[in-house]
């Protein structure tokens, strides 16, 4: 049995609150996306599957700047019973739902998803622990730079309204796609207000700003996710950006964030230069369902066995 929880009722489940949930009202104002909180009940009266989910008429969507979906599984689908409670509610979600997509990091295990004809696609991201203080050979060389030649400073700025602009025009100028400016900034500084974002900058002796930078922080998952970052173009700019990398990942060290996820490891630029920072580069998956493709791929599946049948009677 699927049931919608309040709010309420859904964080009572856990031990703590979790990331997504705690900013959901706000966020989803900007969106105009209806949260629901869905719990699938097993044949022990436990809620052994729990889903956060957002909502826009008949689909399920996952908004872009959202990393991953939050779908909670007893037992990590390490038993027999955990994953016929995934089974049966994707069987209930597909009923209900026309359009469905997920973006998963944590799931490994995506064979219910492929049963009920789920698109699935690999991309990737960098993650590094925080504590890992090895680098390639030339960011160690530019950062030894930044400090000795260059004296820049590193510290967090609490301008949000000016960083952002900074970063909006930084990518406007590189002709990179973006939602609405104010849809954007409404989005950002609702997680800023919460507290869950912080800005930092690198800047020379005369304090004049070279670069600066927009982290997430979800402590839930023990991360800091590096969603922006923009420099000017100056002869020393190599030190500027490995300046920024590895202090950036050193402030998360010392607030107690456990991994630094770089992004951008799906873009071949930019995945080069986030590379000599040596981070692991670890897979995630974006899952789409559509009810009408699904019911076309089961035709064509049953078909081609028939067809294949005859072939062989």
């Amino acid at each position: 049995m699927l049931e919608e929880l309040s709010e309420y009722e859904f964080l009572n489940l856990f031990e703590k609150k979790n990331f997504r949930l705690l900013i959901q009202n706000k966020t989803t104002i900007h969106y105009g996306l209806i949260p629901k909180y869905l719990a699938y009940k097993n044949r022990d009266g436990e809620y052994s599957i729990r889903f956060f989910l957002y909502i826009d008429g008949n689909s399920i969507v996952h908004p872009n700047i959202y990393h991953y979906s939050f779908i909670w599984i007893k037992d990590n689908l390490n038993t027999k019973n955990s994953r016929e409670d995934l089974n049966n509610a994707i069987e209930l979600l597909i009923k209900q739902y026309k359009k469905i997509e997920f973006r998963l990091i944590d799931i490994k295990d995506l064979r219910t998803f492929s049963r009920y004809n789920f698109f699935i696609q690999l991309r990737y991201t960098y993650v590094k622990r925080t504590e890992d203080i090895n680098y390639s050979y030339n960011v160690v060389k530019h950062y030894k730079r930044a400090t000795s030649i260059y004296n820049l400073k590193f510290r967090e700025e609490f301008d949000f309204k000016q960083i952002f602009q900074e970063q909006y025009d930084f990518l406007s100028k590189k002709e990179i796609r973006m939602k609405s400016k104010t849809f954007l900034f409404n989005y950002l500084k609702t997680l800023y207000d919460e507290k869950l974002i912080s800005c930092f900058s690198v800047n020379n002796l005369e304090g004049k700003r070279l670069a600066s930078g927009i982290v997430l922080i979800n402590r839930d998952v023990d991360c800091g996710y590096f969603l922006f970052c923009s420099s000017l173009k100056t002869e020393n700019k190599s030190a500027v950006n490995a300046f920024m990398y590895i202090e950036s990942q050193k402030w998360l060290f010392e607030n107690q964030i456990s991994y630094f996820d770089y992004l951008g490891a799906n873009y071949s630029n930019i995945a080069e230069f986030k590379q000599n920072f040596l981070p692991e580069l670890k897979p995630y998956y974006i899952l789409k369902y559509n009810r009408a493709n699904a019911k076309l791929n089961k035709f064509k599946l049953t078909l081609k066995n028939i067809i294949k049948s005859c072939l062989n009677s």
